[in-house]
């Protein structure tokens, strides 16, 4: 059974893969949407585009560091400063934080 499963996913896996590669990369290549990746590269260039508002945030731990807003994002500092760089307090997205737990889970 597992002679037969590795063949399998060996021959038609990596054609999958390659495909798939392939069909990726026509896409970003393909001239029609040359527009819409220019567009795209251009944005974190824009100083049109607002930061979100800040999300307030419940805390456990004390507050042993003086925390403020970032004048830029408007986002909560952890207090943490090294060299004049400020650590922005936003949590990882939660399909983030199970990609981390899904590993763990596994026997």
């Amino acid at each position: 059974m597992y002679e037969m499963l590795s063949s399998f996913a060996q021959t038609w896996g990596l054609i999958g893969f390659v495909a798939l590669f392939a069909g990726v990369l026509v896409y970003a290549l393909w001239p029609k949407n040359q527009d819409k990746f220019d567009d795209a590269a251009r944005v974190p260039l824009e100083e049109t585009h607002a930061p979100p508002p800040p999300r307030p945030r419940r805390t456990i731990m004390a507050d042993e560091h003086k925390k403020d807003v970032d004048a830029y994002s408007g986002v909560d500092t952890t207090g943490h400063e090294w060299d004049g760089i400020k650590e922005l307090d936003n949590p990882l997205p939660r399909w983030w934080v199970w990609v981390f737990y899904a590993p763990s889970s596994g026997r």
